[in-house]
């Protein structure tokens, strides 16, 4: 009966300090994901923004030399309205027609004016890349999480119940 108790009292103190690191590993790890996930996304849409300035700068060069410049798009994701505008960044959901969804695009509109005309140019980039990258990491984060859980329950288990053995010994002999 003596025994019995005092496995009881071992697999009660077990538990709760196996709880407490599984906690503390799930809090740490959430926090480093989360920290990971918003370091990764700046750099996406850092990125992004990036390959559309370069694309502005190939399209005013094309702009410059060309004579004629004509309300249309000149590619699938230049479009050139006439009007004047103020230059700003959006993020927004526009229909892909290739994918046929709608999907998260970056664009910049900035001004653009030729032989005293002003022109309102729109360059658009998908954000579909980001989208994947997001998923992706979001489902390895949670594979990830799940075996680092397991790994240290059993870890803990076997450690805890190698460190408390002297303990419960001496207080089966009390």
């Amino acid at each position: 009966l003596r025994n019995r108790i005092s496995f009881l009292c071992f697999m009660k103190l077990l538990t709760r300090t196996t709880l407490v690191y599984v906690t503390i590993t799930i809090a740490v790890f959430a926090t480093g994901s989360w920290l990971f996930y918003s370091f990764l996304n700046d750099l996406v849409l850092e990125e992004a923004t990036e390959l559309i300035e370069s694309k502005k700068e190939v399209v005013l060069e094309a702009l410059e030399a060309d004579s004629i410049v004509q309300e249309s798009s000149i590619a699938e994701d230049v479009h050139i309205l006439k009007g004047s505008v103020e230059e700003y960044m959006t993020d927004t959901l526009m229909y892909d027609s290739l994918m046929e969804e709608t999907l998260p695009f970056r664009v910049i509109h900035f001004p653009f004016e030729k032989d005293g005309v002003e022109y309102h140019i729109m360059i658009s980039r998908p954000l579909l890349e980001s989208e994947d990258l997001q998923e992706g990491m979001i489902s390895s984060f949670l594979i990830s999480l799940g075996f680092l859980i397991v790994l240290v329950v059993l870890f803990m288990w076997f450690s805890s119940r190698r460190i408390w053995k002297p303990f419960f010994s001496t207080l089966a002999q009390l």
